[in-house]
């Protein structure tokens, strides 16, 4: 439930803080990055006419900005303090239930390097929640296949892990729902999607 003094918005942007998002394979983590591409999507507005969500192994809404303010993604703390997984159809669900079937189209960014791997949404079911909701989903992926940089041994040599990028489930939910998928490089590229899509 959201409490009566959150403001309920028509579109949001979703983003994943589960621990991945610390992978390496962006500059200088995957988190940054966003956040980075987010704070520059976030200079050029005018106005604050949406809200951001934040899912790991559960969703949640983020603070509201400061009067006469639009967000700053200073306060989202890195990932880790959640338990493990990537709750993306909770983060849907939250999303789609701030508005009624009878609104206006809305739109959801979801921001995210893999798969739905926890919760009782499944992307499928996600997919007809939002479809019910007039929701339109478009999806930015961020992160490398193969192996990469995570954190460092006790010796100071970096560690490669494999398999930390998916985009099954981003893909499947912008093709049910209308939306679009785009992969991002860069903070410049996700604040050149954001600025596309919300603008």
């Amino acid at each position: 439930m959201i409490p009566p003094t959150m403001k309920v918005m028509d579109n949001n942007i979703a983003i994943d803080i589960s621990e991945s998002m610390l992978i390496e394979d962006c500059e200088p983590t995957r988190i940054e990055m966003v956040k980075k591409g987010v704070d520059k999507f976030l200079e050029r507005r005018n106005s604050c006419n949406f809200g951001i969500i934040l899912f790991a192994a559960s969703a949640w809404k983020y603070s509201e900005p400061a009067a006469g303010k639009c967000y700053s993604t200073a306060k989202i703390l890195p990932p880790g303090g959640e338990a493990g997984g990537t709750a993306i159809g909770e983060a849907v669900f939250l999303a789609a239930n701030q508005g009624g079937p009878t609104s206006q189209v809305r739109r959801l960014i979801l921001i995210s390097d893999g798969d739905n791997t926890i919760g009782s949404v499944s992307p499928a079911l996600a997919a007809e929640i939002a479809l019910n909701h007039n929701l339109t989903i478009s999806c930015i992926g961020v992160g490398q296949e193969g192996p990469v940089k995570f954190g460092k041994d006790a010796l100071g040599r970096s560690v490669f892990v494999s398999d930390t990028f998916s985009d099954t489930s981003l893909k499947f939910l912008a093709s049910k729902t209308n939306g679009h998928y785009y992969r991002a490089k860069n903070s410049e590229e996700v604040a050149k999607i954001l600025w596309d899509l919300l603008n």
